[in-house]
């Protein structure tokens, strides 16, 4: 059986702009990590048995928790290979990409650093 999936809303993606593997910033989803067919998610959270991924245009697509990869949490980047279709995808099609989702990691790092180092603090006095 295929995993089942709805885009939140019961919006079909199969029309929704975006869908080329194309990254927010342009270009393919990252050098060598991908094939050209594939889409990047990333799991913003789990809701029950199901796991909400966010494309990176802004489409939400829930999925079934068990057709998720087993070592995916809330911050992981998955591939998903093929399109996507608003009723299921093939055995497969989604896989996690440990060299994105560290790359996405170390940039939130670097943009946390950059806001610590722009602001001193003591503006807010509680008491």
């Amino acid at each position: 059986m295929w995993p089942r999936f709805a885009m939140k809303g019961g919006e079909s993606l199969r029309d929704t702009p975006g869908e080329s593997g194309e990254s927010a910033e342009g270009g393919s989803p990252a050098e060598g990590d991908t094939s050209p067919d594939a889409e990047i998610w990333t799991l913003d959270r789990f809701e029950g048995d199901l796991g909400v991924l966010i494309s990176d245009d802004g489409r939400v697509l829930e999925v079934a928790r068990a057709d998720l990869p087993d070592a995916i949490r809330p911050g992981s980047v998955v591939l998903i290979h093929g399109g996507v279709d608003a009723e299921a995808l093939p055995p497969g099609a989604i896989e996690m990409s440990e060299a994105l989702t560290e790359r996405r990691r170390a940039e939130a790092r670097e943009i946390l650093d950059e806001l610590k180092r722009r602001d001193p603090g003591g503006d807010i006095s509680i008491g």
